[in-house]
């Protein structure tokens, strides 16, 4: 800020074209006009989009506002593990996804054993969450956590004013104000989102909604697990049938004060015990038998890996059009169908069948640009050779005899003991493949209540 307070204000700019009058403007806390517009492109969110809401609007903002807005990521991000709870795993130092998975996992494997017959998994979608939340309501959270004045005045102002225009047939229709929602494509958004959903799990976690599953921590101790999340994807976990009911009047007034509201629709009740029959007149209940995705994973081996090679196949598909050699596709495989094998692999372990059938379609597309597996696919470079870097004379081939064991290291690191997450995963020698879980709440009095501190927000 020195720095900006010694420049003069209307200076000739260099070849950059820029002036001083950017750094005057965040020093005296205003915003470029620029910063409040965005363009929004719509990406359809299915194969064939019939309305509006099968679109995801995406706002491409300037880069110098996204600049500004890393910034302030960047600085009160290391206070997220303090001020979010350990349900939320979205965005959180610390914490990952696979976190919120294997407590589905866990819970889903040991409910049976339980006296807990009407257990239940409750799976909400919020509608629109990002585009639908009061802004005001947003604000008035940052304030209730304790951010200090100019923190919450800075974000204030990033919302206000805010226009946008749409790109529809490469042309940019007229501009409209926007008033409500965080904006898709900016740095703060999942931060802001799971600021104000965390308002939402303070409310379960005092008792409002539901009594919720009893867990044991690491201390042999008997805890609530009331709710899980990532970002917009909550789970409430419930033991009694009318506790569905209480959530629904916690989400309604929830709904009204945040405009965020839930989907009854796509909302699905899974019953976590073999024996449980539930009733829901506004929810879907999982029929027995039937199976559902949960982040992405669905609840059957056979048919997660079989849906995960069609979507492999039809991503790598639209992308083949673009390559003519094998060190092309290799670099697709490497970054469109290895991380999605690594990431379901890591809560569903694949058959020797699936395995092998998932490396021979791999490298018939690598060697021959096809599917088709039916065409000999043996590569013209062996395979230790095309695994090495280009700079050994080899190809970074990902697939080889030893990729299997790059897949078991993925999964065998999901049931190793970690201190660091809330979520704790041990493996069990005596019994194999078998995984025991707790829960270890390493949420104190003081943590639970950082948001209200003012010195160190």
């Amino acid at each position: 800020m020195r720095a900006i307070k010694r420049c003069k204000r209307h200076k000739s700019p260099g070849p950059d074209r820029l002036v001083p009058g950017l750094g005057f403007r965040i020093r005296d806390r205003t915003l470029p006009k620029t910063f409040l517009h965005a363009h929004i492109q719509a990406l359809p969110k299915v194969a064939s989009p019939r309305n509006g809401l099968d679109f995801r609007p995406i706002a491409m903002l300037d880069s110098d506002y996204k600049v500004y807005a890393r910034v302030w990521s960047s600085r009160f991000r290391f206070l997220l593990p303090k001020l979010i709870g350990d349900e939320q795993t979205g965005f959180v130092p610390g914490r990952s996804i696979h976190d919120t998975i294997d407590v589905m996992d866990l819970l889903l494997a040991s409910i049976s054993a339980s006296g807990h017959v009407d257990a239940c998994a409750v799976s909400l979608d919020f509608s629109k969450a990002y585009d639908t939340t009061f802004r005001p309501f947003m604000v008035h959270t940052l304030e209730w956590m304790g951010f200090p004045p100019i923190v919450v005045g800075a974000l204030r102002r990033m919302h206000e004013k805010t226009t946008a225009c749409f790109i529809v047939n490469q042309q940019l229709a007229a501009p409209f104000q926007v008033t409500r929602g965080i904006r898709q494509g900016c740095p703060l958004a999942p931060l802001l989102f799971i600021l104000t959903v965390e308002v939402l799990h303070r409310h379960i976690d005092a008792g409002n909604g539901h009594g919720g599953l009893m867990v044991r921590t690491a201390n042999d101790e008997s805890r609530p697990l009331r709710s899980a999340s990532y970002v917009d994807d909550t789970t409430f976990f419930c033991r009694d049938q009318g506790d569905p009911s209480a959530s629904k009047q916690l989400l309604q007034k929830f709904g009204k004060a945040s405009g965020l509201k839930v989907n009854n629709a796509k909302t699905t009740i899974i019953p976590l015990h073999p024996q449980a029959v539930h009733e829901d007149p506004d929810f879907t209940v999982l029929a027995a038998g039937c199976t559902t995705r949960h982040l992405g994973i669905q609840r059957s081996v056979d048919k997660e890996w079989q849906r995960s090679e069609n979507a492999i196949q039809a991503k790598l598909g639209i992308a083949v059009s673009r390559t003519t050699v094998p060190i092309q596709r290799i670099r697709l495989v490497q970054h469109i169908a290895i991380p999605k094998i690594l990431y379901i692999a890591r809560h569903i372990w694949p058959t020797k069948t699936q395995l092998q059938r998932m490396q021979k379609l791999l490298q018939v597309f690598i060697w021959t640009g096809t599917f088709d597996s039916s065409r000999k696919s043996r590569g013209w470079v062996a395979s230790p050779v095309a695994e090495h870097p280009l700079s050994n004379m080899g190809l970074m081939s990902p697939m080889s005899r030893n990729v299997s064991k790059r897949w078991q290291l993925s999964w065998f690191n999901g049931c190793i003991s970690s201190d660091s997450k809330p979520y704790r995963l041990r493996r069990n020698a005596s019994h194999g493949c078998q995984v025991v879980w707790s829960l270890a709440l390493q949420r104190t009095s003081d943590t639970r209540t950082a948001c209200g501190r003012q010195d160190g927000s």
